[in-house]
């Protein structure tokens, strides 16, 4: 799987963590959870850990931002002539990939944080990445509003700039 795609499906594995479960980061992706007998003793064997599982999810949603700020730097965003065009649309798609994602994640970390509530560790690593996460969701919509592509990750309706 190609590392952006790999990214994004962790951020849609992100986004549809439900309130008091967990996830666990042994295998290849972060996966949630299924309530079992012997668990604990599960997540001891293959090492994981809540410390390890939010570092995942940071490490995820930290490297999409990072992602999609070098797509935002491109020179092929700006038009010219037809293949930078058809660049600045393939970068554009991405970005907007990107922008759903992350507005999607935030639901997951949300529920993170609910879930553990009263770990003040996991908290302290969950509420700035959460205000971040909200940052560059921000700063993606401004730059899809700017350029006619702007699309709401809670409906999927596409709004156009018809001032642009």
């Amino acid at each position: 799987m190609e590392s952006l795609e790999k990214l994004l499906f962790e951020a849609k594995t992100i986004a549809n963590i439900p309130k008091g479960a967990r996830i666990n980061t042994s295998g290849e992706f972060i996966n949630i959870e299924q309530n079992m007998v012997g668990q604990s003793i599960w997540r001891a064997i293959n090492r994981d850990s809540r410390e390890r599982a939010v570092t995942a999810v940071c490490g995820t949603l930290n490297m999409l931002i990072s992602y999609s700020e070098l797509l935002l730097e491109s020179r092929f965003l700006l038009k010219s002539d037809d293949f930078v065009q058809l660049e600045r649309e393939k970068r554009i798609l991405t970005i907007k990939k990107i922008h759903i994602g992350l507005a999607e994640a935030c639901n997951g970390i949300d529920s993170l944080c609910e879930t553990y509530a009263s770990d003040t560790n996991v908290i302290a690593k969950l509420k700035p990445l959460q205000v971040s996460v909200d940052a560059h969701v921000s700063k993606l919509s401004k730059f899809l509003m700017t350029v006619g592509e702007y699309t709401d990750p809670r409906t999927n309706k596409l709004y156009l700039n018809i001032f642009g």
